[in-house]
């Protein structure tokens, strides 16, 4: 089994701009993901990027990230 779990972050002026988004990953095939901006706190903000981390505590597989669109 795969599993795994990250949390998807934006960044404001260097810095990590709310708790978060936890993404639970599959073990197969491609998961959509859509996370709105006011969940990672940058709602009509300037935004610096987007960050990932492990949120299992063990070592995860590798995954890809195919495609990021901001609305």
């Amino acid at each position: 089994a795969f599993g795994g779990e990250v949390r998807a972050f934006a960044l404001v002026d260097g810095k990590v701009a709310s708790d978060g988004y936890l993404i639970k990953l599959g073990n197969a095939g491609w998961t959509q993901v859509e996370i709105p901006l006011v969940t990672l706190g940058v709602e009509n903000r300037m935004t610096d990027g987007i960050w990932l981390q492990n949120a299992s505590g063990v070592e995860l597989p590798k995954f890809y990230v195919a495609e990021i669109k901001l609305k």
